[in-house]
């Protein structure tokens, strides 16, 4: 069965997980308050922050904020209160009553043209349909949202509705459009500021599981680990345990890294019961209860099971319900308790009409059924499921074989609309050729009173022309910056996965060292592809990230930077990059070299120019250079290396130790 993963980004705010404090404040305001319209805003903010760490708790709010918004005919925020609602019922998966408090939202956000409202209801719909395997009617409710986010350039929105319409088509098997709609969902997170890039990480995780239920690893891994990366970089524990779910079954699928899967399901279990995502917490019960089949704790598998059922029947998740019933029935005959087995195979047989049952589930109960007959010697009952089985394993590959078909004349459809595209461009050239012909021709023949008129249209079409160019080509270097980014961002990520294959500390350390010289040019990148200049960036902002990935990666609190910085000085980008590794050199050969365990110290950076020159300082208060050090005969990486790049800066390079090492590089500014 597909997991369901990490949907509600599309309607639910993004906080930091586990904000208990805030909370308790937020809630004594709102008792203190006497005032209706800022108890509303503090209710408002009472529950933005309980959507995301503990819903049960703001539920009352959300009764108190309806009663008020109605009373003071607030509409906006009455929307909000019955979207929170609906929110609740869906993460216990009563799905019906989430659709009335969504609709009674949508209503109230059509009745004032809230814009914003109607992309989230018509998303929280999308979900709660996705939730409850309405596929078709998800999808609908998924590109009206999208088509709102767009038209209405709530740019914000579009990682979360490309994402939607990828998931969907994902469920559905349309794995083609899945993909693209990924990819678009990833290159529209240029448009999300701080915490908002956690709308990133179910992208990742999405696209990581297609590729993991095609069984190719590399790249499912390669998402996976982006997307887990990213949220413990945000310190965001759901999207960890959403991340860590797959990562799991990747490890165990491969037979590899079974005590890591199992500290990563663990972890999973915790933060769902925390949050009472009952699904989630199914899947992470039958995904560690099937790494205990594959670990030989069978006894442990079967215990995990019988609570992913209990769990399922308990909140009338019946899609849950069947696979979990089935993957118990299958720990059992994996005990050889068959007859264990058997009643719980027999339980849910009745029930494979139920479209809530997907066809692998069906497909695995009969299997088990056709088997466990055979060894109980009901040799006709056994042939007759093995024929059901036959039956329903032609239609599962039946449907397969027609996405494939699907898949290919998408392909052949979208290449021909393209050829179509570029022959009407080429047509539209053509005949906008012929008519500047012309139009020229005319001016040619004109009186000598219009000649005039002609130069300065003339000039006032290449002025247009030119600015139109340069506009065009800005921004094909700021997509072009935006593309190395990423794939610097990508060997980033593949060099955090070798990282995991190696215990040596001084290998793990070299790593490190070459992660920070990669994102100080990464840095470069960001900020030329951000800023409106794309032709040189903000030195202060440029070294200050430099001087942070430094501090992380050593992690000395006993050392300090200190910073002499005129946030005036701009650098051209092609003289950022080598000064920029410089810098970072310099920093790591002080946190490891300079100072003695433990001992306190400053490392200094400071730059200025003058009318001809750049001026770079650094230096630090350590132990200085060696005695018999000779810069010209020096085995030291990081020293050969700041001195070729200070050639390449064609600059002049001044080492010196007294109290402490001071570098000193003066560099052309032209």
């Amino acid at each position: 069965m597909k997991k369901m993963l990490f949907f509600l980004f599309l309607s639910l705010p993004l906080f930091n997980y586990g904000q208990k404090t805030k909370l308790d404040s937020l809630e004594l305001k709102v008792k203190q308050t006497e005032i209706d319209s800022v108890k509303i805003n503090l209710l408002v903010m009472l529950l933005e922050k309980a959507i995301d760490s503990d819903i049960n708790r703001g539920l009352p709010y959300a009764d108190s904020l309806i009663h008020y918004t109605k009373l003071a005919k607030n509409f906006k925020h009455l929307s909000t209160g019955y979207r929170y609602i609906g929110n609740y019922h869906m993460y216990k998966g009563e799905y019906d009553t989430a659709i009335i408090f969504f609709n009674k939202s949508l209503e109230v956000s059509k009745s004032i043209n809230y814009v914003k409202g109607l992309y989230s209801d018509n998303a929280s719909l999308g979900n709660v349909y996705f939730y409850n395997r309405k596929f078709d009617s998800a999808k609908i409710k998924y590109n009206e949202a999208l088509d709102i986010a767009l038209k209405n350039n709530i740019k914000s929105k579009y990682t979360s509705a490309y994402l939607a319409v990828a998931n969907v088509n994902y469920y559905t098997n349309n794995n083609e459009k899945a993909i693209k709609n990924y990819i678009k969902a990833i290159d529209s997170g240029i448009y999300l500021k701080g915490k908002g890039k956690k709308r990133i990480i179910p992208v990742y995780i999405n696209l990581g599981a297609l590729f993991l239920d095609r069984k190719e690893y590399v790249k499912s891994n390669l998402y996976l680990k982006q997307g887990y990366t990213l949220a413990k970089k945000l310190e965001f524990k759901q999207g960890m345990a959403d991340a860590g779910l797959k990562l799991s079954r990747s490890y165990y699928e491969n037979n590899s890294k079974f005590k890591e899967s199992e500290k990563i399901l663990l972890n999973c279990i915790k933060i769902y019961k925390e949050i009472g995502d009952n699904p989630f917490l199914i899947n992470s019960y039958l995904n560690l209860s099937d790494l205990y089949i594959a670990t030989g704790e069978l006894d442990k598998s079967i215990e995990l099971k019988h609570k992913a059922v209990s769990l399922a029947k308990t909140h009338n998740l019946k899609d849950y319900y069947y696979a979990a019933t089935t993957g118990l029935a299958k720990s059992y005959y994996k005990n050889k308790n068959y007859e264990s087995s058997l009643k719980n195979v027999n339980t849910i047989l009745k029930d494979t009409a139920d479209n809530r049952m997907t066809n692998l589930t069906k497909i695995s109960l009969f299997r088990l059924k056709s088997e466990l007959e055979a060894i109980n010697k009901n040799f006709e009952q056994a042939f007759i499921y093995s024929q059901i089985l036959n039956k329903e394993t032609n239609k599962q590959f039946k449907e397969e074989k027609n996405q494939i078909v699907n898949d290919i004349q998408e392909k052949y459809e979208t290449e021909k609309k393209e050829k179509d595209n570029i022959q009407l461009k080429t047509e539209k050239a053509e005949q906008a050729l012929i008519l500047e012909k012309e139009t020229k021709k005319k001016w040619y023949l004109s009186v000598g009173l219009l000649a005039s008129l002609l130069i300065l249209g003339v000039f006032w079409f290449y002025y247009k022309r030119n600015k139109k160019q340069k506009e065009v080509i800005e921004n094909l270097q700021k997509e072009l910056h935006h593309r190395i980014k990423n794939n610097l961002s990508i060997i980033d990520t593949f060099i955090d996965v070798a990282k995991e294959e190696f215990s040596d500390k001084k290998f793990i350390s070299k790593l490190n060292e070459l992660q920070n010289r990669i994102e100080s040019i990464n840095e470069v990148h960001q900020q030329l592809y951000q800023n409106h200049d794309i032709t040189k960036l903000n030195i202060k902002k440029y070294i200050n990230t430099i001087a942070k990935n430094v501090q992380q990666s050593i992690n000395n609190p006993h050392i300090k930077i200190q910073q002499n910085l005129d946030n005036t000085i701009k650098i051209p980008a092609d003289k950022s990059f080598p000064m920029g590794l410089i810098i970072n050199e310099f920093l790591t050969n002080s946190f490891k070299y300079a100072f003695k365990k433990h001992e306190k110290g400053i490392v200094s950076i400071e730059i200025s120019k003058d009318t001809t020159n750049y001026k770079l300082q650094l230096s630090d208060n350590g132990i200085g250079l060696p005695k018999d050090f000779n810069i010209e005969t020096t085995e030291s990486f990081g020293t050969r290396i700041m001195k070729l790049l200070t050639e390449q800066l064609k600059g002049t390079f001044l080492l010196e130790s007294a109290n402490g090492v001071q570098l000193t590089i003066k560099f052309p500014i032209k």
